[in-house]
């Protein structure tokens, strides 16, 4: 089987604003239903989890992962993410979100994520547990404050797989 890039430069979006967290998770929702990872119906198990799990959407420091609930991946087809930039903030959680990252993960695909977990459980857990590590080992306020006032959207990158997120790249030899 050919596997999706997780990440594609068509998951990215810059410069949006929402009234609330509700308005956010369906449009990081919708990102991933266009871009065929997810069938429609994985957004309500996004909005499910919003509703009666809030505390695991939102990592800190500017950041908010929405993900569907574990029976929700049964709608997932491809384990991807979105990314949604919003310069002025949306509430969540009592904080303001800068960056939203939509996540769909496939819990029947062996995705590689020995490279991000050494937990058990879904694979929803398994990646939402992995950002929020490395949004706090890697991440700060003057970051996310950085990226959210980029004028212009991120230089176009070359899709990349799961297995090297987190990977450091450098091209200056």
């Amino acid at each position: 089987m050919n596997q999706k890039n997780v990440l594609i430069k068509e998951s990215i979006q810059t410069k949006k604003s929402f009234t609330d967290n509700k308005e956010a998770t369906v449009a990081a929702g919708n990102i991933l239903f266009e871009n065929g990872y997810v069938e429609q119906e994985y957004i309500n198990s996004m909005l499910e989890k919003l509703e009666t799990q809030s505390f695991a959407t939102y990592i800190g420091n500017g950041v908010a992962i929405p993900h569907g609930m574990a029976e929700g991946s049964k709608y997932v087809k491809n384990t991807g993410i979105s990314i949604i930039q919003v310069p002025d903030g949306v509430e969540w959680n009592e904080e303001k979100a800068y960056i939203v990252v939509g996540i769909a993960a496939n819990s029947d695909v062996p995705v590689p994520l020995h490279l991000l977990s050494d937990s058990g459980g879904s694979s929803h857990r398994r990646v939402s547990i992995t950002i929020r590590r490395r949004a706090r080992l890697r991440s700060s306020p003057a970051l996310v404050t950085s990226i959210v006032r980029r004028q212009c959207p991120p230089r176009a990158a070359p899709a990349v797989p799961l297995a090297s997120m987190g990977t450091e790249h450098r091209t200056d030899h």
